[in-house]
Parts: structure tokens; sequence; C-alpha cells
């Protein structure tokens, strides 16, 4: 019984530390510290087959010695000021280096061929970097989010590889050599220090926002250049006219034809733009983020807008399309917030999901004929509409409260599909055929709760599009456009006290069901596949961000963008507040595991982000103690009262 009554004591007690730990299994800072203290930290140990390191504490020097591959890193990463390799280590392991924010410099010999992926991310203090020829490869996000402020690029590398100096806010200077051939996705994006550089004749490939949100004025483009991604570049293009692939005019890019618009410059000081008769096409996103444009002249040889041609033109005050349009894309005005004018022809046969989503100054249009379907959230956030007419009396209405936002007066034939969108939803209903009628308006959404709940649509509604939700008081929202089939959900989580909801889509199942609050979301479900999730997809968002917080503890706000794929995985995709992007999750909703954009281990379920299952397993081990105590104290009253018989 004594050994009976110690086991459940030592069990109780060790209930209480198991409380201390975080569902994830790391060690709250507050014992990590206490037990770090109960013990001396390594200062020397093993690093790969044949080397060793050590570590100088008052210096703060790492020296790595011997022959070999780095395949491991064990030692503290915090302390770390300065690191020498010595002659014969062969590779730089991933993460080697990764968020040793206190890293001045660093020494590699000519005997390394290779930097691993995040081998030096997060070194804030790293200013300069002596990157030796022999090197022949320098893995992704290598000095992502460094502290370097210009770095020479040997000549051994032929590619660039996926954010390899992504988020370095000082890099100011950047030289590539000639041996380069691709330049990745996202190589310098965010790099807002970088105003100029020289792209050698080798470079053939130019990957997604390789140079995005930088703050290049301008740029050169060789004659052996033979793709640019339309969003590589946000600055002045000028390219070389033997270029057999892309030509420029202004610092505009279009194809060798000058029959597709591809890049309308963001640093454009053009307020007013007329496109070249030659054009047919408008390509995705060609003046996306145009901020100082106030208006555009579309010539009768445009045929085709496509998706988010015009995203985000803040100051677009009108437009006028030619009735040689047949296609507009999705999203095409999405958030033009000052358009208040807009002629649509009658060659259109339909407006597409999200054209005119909060152009908040919109306040009259005319539907033609010609169009068969007005498409889901077509007019979302119009809340400065006043009018819309429809005039074809079969026109496919999106069934839903937001296809129409506000209290816009419905104008179409008696017994159409207008009057019947308008009387199901309490809008008032002109008819054009003179037999005025009139609904009531809908009731307001209960404010009693702000559960947001997910619900399955029965009816199949699919389209190739790009949806970006946020609710009515809060018009921040972004869109992503992919050129493969997903269902998107975002999620903008910020560390205050403010939480904005948004969520984009692609080619999709839409059901909606309004939450009972003073603003309306609305919530998008993939098309082919049901998947039954762990949690909500905010909790899982809330989960991938809190789990990417607790390993890099970046600055500011940390927002998640989930794309729900026809697949089992879903992408979480994280950024922050500048829309900058930090790290890509690939995890099964269904258990909640995955990887990072590292191909490390991702298991977001025990994350220990559920403050509420941390409170209770700490109750349970403070109560498990107090019995074990008050086991063991009973033991010795009982002991005392049988030696006194």
């Amino acid at each position: 019984m004594r050994k009976l009554k110690s086991m459940l004591a030592f069990t109780a007690i060790v209930c209480l530390c198991a409380s201390c730990f975080p569902m994830n299994g790391q060690i709250q800072p507050d014992l990590k510290s206490i037990l770090a203290s109960a013990e001396d930290v390594a200062t020397s140990g093993t690093c790969g087959e044949n080397l060793t390191w050590a570590f100088d504490e008052p210096t703060g020097t790492l020296t790595i010695s011997g022959t070999g591959d780095m395949t491991d890193n064990f030692w503290n990463n915090q302390n770390i000021k300065a690191v020498i390799m010595e002659d014969g280590v062969t590779t730089i392991c991933d993460d080697a280096f990764n968020a040793c924010r206190a890293l001045e410099s660093v020494i590699i010999p000519n005997s390394v061929t290779k930097i691993g992926s995040n081998a030096f991310a997060s070194c804030e203090a790293l200013t300069s970097v002596t990157i030796p020829n022999t090197i022949t490869a320098i893995g992704e996000k290598a000095f992502w989010n460094s502290g370097l402020e210009s770095v020479t690029i040997p000549d051994s590398i032929t590619q660039i590889e996926e954010m390899s100096f992504a988020s370095c806010k000082n890099l100011a200077s950047v030289k590539i050599p000639d041996s380069v051939t691709t330049i990745g996705n996202y190589a310098f994006n965010s790099c807002t220090a970088l105003t100029s550089i020289d792209i050698p004749d080798s470079v053939a490939i130019i990957g997604k926002s390789a140079f995005r949100d930088s703050a290049l004025e301008s740029v050169n483009i060789s004659d052996n250049i033979t793709t640019i991604d339309v969003d590589a570049f946000e600055c002045l293009i000028h390219v070389s006219e033997n270029n057999p692939n892309y030509s420029s005019q202004d610092g505009i890019l279009f194809d060798k034809t000058k029959t597709t618009l591809l890049r309308f410059p963001k640093n454009s000081n053009l307020t007013d733009y007329t496109i070249p008769d030659s054009v047919t096409i408008i390509n995705d996103s060609a003046f996306g983020r145009c901020f100082t444009l106030q208006s555009v002249t579309i010539p009768e040889s445009v045929t085709a807008i496509n998706t988010q041609a015009f995203e985000y033109c803040e100051n677009l005050k009108s437009v006028t399309i030619p009735d040689s349009i047949t296609t507009i894309g999705t999203a095409v005005f999405y958030n033009c917030s000052n358009l208040d004018s807009v002629t649509l022809p009658d060659t259109i046969t339909e407006i597409n999901a999200q054209t005119f989503s909060y152009c908040s100054a919109l306040k009259s249009v005319v539907i033609p004929e010609s169009v068969t379907k007005i498409d889901f959230c077509a007019f979302f956030s119009c809340y400065g509409l006043e009018s819309i007419t429809i005039q074809n009396p079969e026109c496919e209405i999106y069934d839903d409260y937001e296809t129409i936002s506000g209290v816009a007066i419905i104008s179409g034939y008696t017994n159409s599909t207008a009057q019947a969108y308008a009387e199901t939803y309490g809008r008032e209903f002109i008819a054009l055929d003179g037999t005025p009628e009139e609904t009531k308006p809908i009731e307001s959404p209960s404010e009693e709760t702000t559960a947001i709940e997910l619900t399955p649509q029965e009816t199949s509604y699919t389209t190739t599009s790009t949806y970006g939700i946020a609710d009515k008081e809060t018009t921040a929202s972004e869109l992503t456009t992919q050129e493969t089939t997903y269902t998107t959900t975002m999620y903008e989580i910020a560390t205050g006290e403010t939480t904005t909801q948004e969520s984009t889509t692609d080619t999709t199942n839409i059901s909606t069901t309004a939450p009972e609050t003073t603003t309306t979301e609305a919530i998008m479900d993939p098309t082919e596949t049901t998947i039954t999730n762990i949690v909500s997809d905010e909790e899982l968002c809330n989960w991938a961000i809190n789990d990417y917080k607790s390993k890099n503890k970046p600055k500011g706000i940390v927002k998640a963008i989930i794309n729900k794929s026809a697949g089992s995985q879903y992408e979480i995709t994280l950024v922050d507040d500048s829309e900058n992007l930090l790290d890509v999750y690939s995890i099964d909703p269904v258990t909640g595991i995955g990887t990072n954009s590292s191909d490390k281990e991702i298991n977001l379920p025990q994350t220990g982000n559920n403050s509420l299952k941390n409170l209770l397993i700490a109750f349970g081990g403070l109560m498990a103690t107090a019995f074990g105590f008050l086991t063991v104290k009973s033991s010795g009253m009982i002991r005392r009262k049988k030696d006194e018989k």
C-alpha cells in the first residue's frame, strides 16, 4: 500500500510538470529557463560524421572543425555572434543558423559547395557575407529576412532559388553573375531598399513576384529573356528591341506584337492612359495596384479584359467599355473605390464574380439585355449603388444577398428574374413595363452571436475566378489569383484587438450562411471534395500563425491564407501585414499534420493554441498534485498512529 501511495504522489507531480508543456511538446519559456539553470548548456559537440563544434561563450564565437557535410545544429542559436567554419567543411545544412538573431559575421571556407535552405534565415544582425566561388547551390530562403545590406552572388551559381533573399529589408545592392539563368519565385520579394538591379544577358526566366514590393524604379530586359511572370516587377520595364518574346513602350510591358498589354508599371506617374490600337487583350492584373491612374481609354481593338485587370486602381473614376469587348474576367474592377461611372456594352454576356466588388462610389448601372448571368458577389459591398437596371428578363442572378449589395432600387420586367431577386431579398422593384412594385426591406442579421458556420451546398456552382470577402465595416481585402483550380479562404488575424476575415476562391462550390452579427461575411466551400476538418478553417489558420510565431518570433502582424485544393492537403500561406511572404504550410485538414516550405514537419493539432485546454491540463495537474500530497500526508499520519499504538 505504501508503494502504491508513493507512486500516486509521483504521478501527480509528473502531471503538474506536464501541465507546463503546450500541446506541441515544446517547453514553455519559464520552465525552459528553470531547467537550463539547473544544468550547464553544452558548449561543444558533433554536427556531422566528421565535424565537431565548439562555442566560446565570452566572445560568442562558434567554431566548426573537421571534414565533410554538416548534418545537424545542436548549438544555442541565440548567443552566437560569430561563426568560423574551418577548411574541410563541405556543406552548410538546412536551418544551420536559422534565427541566430545576434549573428554578425560568418567565415565560409572555399571547401563549402552548398548552403542549405533557411541556413541564415532571420539572421537580422548579419549585414554582409562573402559567398565563395566553390558554392554551386544556395537553398530556398537561405538568407530570407536577414540583415544583409549587399550581396555578391558567385559565378558558380546558375539558379537563384525561391525566396533566397526575400524580405531582406536592408538589401540595397545585388550583383548577379552571367552564370545565372533563372531567378526563382519571390527571390528578392519585399527587398524594400533595393532601388536598382542589373539582370545579365544569361537570365532566361524571371519567376513569380521575384522583385515585387521592392523599390526598383526601372529594369532592363535583355534579348534572351523567354519568361517573365507578369507580377515579377511593378516598375518601369524596358525591353531590348531584339527580344523575340516581349516588347515595351514608355516602360509598359507588352508581348512582342503588342497585342497583349501585360503590365502597366505601378510607379508610373501617368494619371490618364490610352491603350494602343494594336492591343486586343488586357492581361490579368495588367493595371493592378496602379494607384495614380484616374482614367483609361480602351480602344475598339480590345476584345477581352482579363481577371483582376484593374484591381485596386483606387483613383480610377470612370470607364467606358467598347462594343468590341465580349469577355470581362473575374474581379476586373475589384476595389476601384472611386469608380462612380461605368458603361457596359451589349456585346458582353456575363458579369463575372466580384467584377465590381468594393466599388463603393458606383451609383448607377445598366445591365444590357445581352447579359445572361450576374455571378456571385458581382456588386458586393457597392453600398453607394442607388439603382441597377437589368434589361434581360431571364438573366440568371446568383442567389445570394450580396450579389447586389446595399439598398439599390432594382429595375426590370414584371415576372422577371430581377423581380424575383428583389422580392427574395426585400429590395424595392420598379417594373420597366410600367408596373412598379415594392417589397419590404430585408431584416438585418441578429447581433446575438459572432459564430461563423460553414455549410455545404447541395447544388454545384462552378466558375474560374477569384473571390475576396470582407465585412461591411472593414473594407480591407485582398484577392489572390491562381492559375490552377483552388478553393481559398483567407483569415487575416491581427495581433491586436481587431480581426479581419477575408476569403478568395477559384473554381468553387459556394454556400453562404450569414453570421448573426452586425456585419455579413461569406464563407465558401470546396466543390468536389468534402473534408471533415479537425477544427474550423479559422482555427486551423490561427494554429498555423501561432505555430509560425512560436518558432520564428516575427515582429508585427502575421496573416494566413488557406488554399483548399481538390486534394487532401490544404495550403496555408503566411504573410506579414505588408503582404510579404513568410512561409507556406501544407496541412492535412483531418489530422493537422503536414510540412512547411522547407519540408520540416508541422503538427498543428499539438501547437498548444487552445488556452482552455492548457488551463484544464494545468488545473488537472494541480488537483493531482494536491491529491498526491494529501495521500502522502495521510500515509504518514497512519504510520504515526500505528507507532503510538
